[in-house]
């Protein structure tokens, strides 16, 4: 826990290092003091965000919401502020101790919120395609590629004949349509005067959290080919098919990994332009497995050298490893969604896995990225509920497939 006594020294210092006198230096030094938190919590941050287990940061779950409190302002102003008979508005707490206060308190909890919205277990948050958009929806379509005769190897122009104009084909590629989600957290004057800021901090972790377990599970869903949301020309298709439309969906269950690696990627590239038929070639980038499949891919994926035994006399092929070109990705969450959404039982669910080009593939259309709100001091809700003040966490947008055939998925065979 962050003591009184820290708040007192950094704020008598920052007002000494200003060279001011009076309320000048005091704020001076609540500047200092607010500088010297928020940074330490944007360390702890940054190495959340990077999967660190330690940091040189301050961890803003150290905080206490009343030593917080009195340390900023002191302990009759904190008793001030926990006294519901006492309207804020009338309050002769100083308007600048307040809001150092509000603001640091502010900062603790968005940055909890934060750090447990952006869990790096979230995978495909953290790795899909974000495109800002002002629209409820897009048009990611505009023109297919240049119409061409014949195997599609061009036209040659006859000396002195005119240059024909390139045609275009309308496609129209829709996206669905944006959703909002949002929500709340409160500082009251009982969680003033009773301690509650664990409670709080508690709630802001929380809220961060289902925020983002929401978001991941809507990217999952898509992922998985649960909802199906590709729309061509008026035409909602499903993700994956193994069908003459395209085919990116087989029985593919892992028992020899260069084998099965080989089949998906196999899929990948006869891929098909879907305006002219004509062969599209898609890569596999990324690997996507959940956890059950960690003990088979995990050596061949770090193994140095690649040994094949063929023919009648078993000669051997030694060679660097083939498959370290693949970006692994393991996803906790992908079995258990999987079989919530009822597409396998648990035994089958856990031989699922995908190979493809996930930034081709899906992305997310976005109105507004993760934003943390405070509400605007003094405002109705502080007299009616006694809230001293409080925060609004949310985003907007949609996850779109964008390509489905940038992506195969690869099922369990019985």
């Amino acid at each position: 826990m962050v003591p009184v006594r820290d708040f007192g020294l950094l704020i008598e210092q920052g007002g000494r290092e200003s060279g001011r006198s009076g309320a000048q230096a005091h704020q001076a030094g609540l500047d200092y003091a607010l500088d010297y938190f928020s940074e330490g919590m944007d360390i702890w941050l940054a190495d959340q965000r990077a999967g660190n287990r330690s940091s040189d940061g301050i961890d803003p779950s150290e905080f206490d919401l009343r030593e917080t409190c009195i340390g900023i302002m002191g302990y009759a102003a904190f008793s001030e502020l926990a006294d519901y008979r006492r309207p804020l508005t009338e309050s002769a707490i100083s308007a600048i101790d307040s809001t150092a206060f509000i603001t640091l308190y502010d900062k603790v909890l968005s940055t909890l919120m934060a750090a447990s919205y952006e869990n790096p277990e979230f995978v495909l948050s953290r790795i899909i395609r974000t495109i800002p958009s002002n629209r409820r929806s897009e048009n990611l379509g505009g023109y297919t590629d240049f119409k061409t005769a014949g195997d599609g190897s061009g036209v040659a122009v006859p000396e002195g004949m005119p240059i024909p104009y390139a045609e275009f084909g309308d496609k129209l590629q829709e996206t669905p349509r944006t959703s909002k989600y949002f929500k709340n957290v409160a500082v009251t004057r009982e969680a003033m005067f009773f301690n509650d800021g664990p409670q709080i901090q508690a709630k802001a972790q929380t809220i961060g959290d289902v925020l983002g377990k929401e978001k991941e599970y809507r990217h999952i869903d898509c992922f998985i080919g649960f909802v199906n949301n590709f729309t061509l020309n008026g035409t909602t298709y499903n993700t994956y098919q193994s069908a003459s439309t395209w085919d990116n969906d087989h029985a593919n269950e892992i028992t020899d990994v260069w084998k099965a690696m080989i089949a998906a990627e196999g899929k990948l590239v006869n891929g098909k332009n879907l305006t002219n038929g004509e062969q599209a070639v898609f890569r596999g980038k990324d690997l996507i497995y959940p956890f059950e499949l960690k003990e088979l891919l995990a050596p061949a994926l770090n193994a140095t050298q690649f040994q094949q035994l063929t023919g009648a006399n078993a000669n051997r092929y030694v060679a660097s490893n083939p498959l370290v070109g693949f970006r692994p990705l393991q996803h906790d969450m992908l079995k258990e969604r999987i079989v919530t959404k009822g597409l396998a039982n648990s035994t089958q669910a856990a031989k699922w896995w995908f190979l493809g080009d996930i930034s081709k593939f899906m992305g997310y259309i976005e109105n507004w990225k993760f934003d943390i709100i405070r509400a605007p001091a003094n405002s109705h809700r502080s007299f009616t509920q006694h809230i001293v003040f409080e925060l609004q966490a949310g985003e907007m947008g949609a996850t779109a497939i964008l390509e489905p055939q940038a992506m195969v998925r690869n099922k369990h065979a019985s």
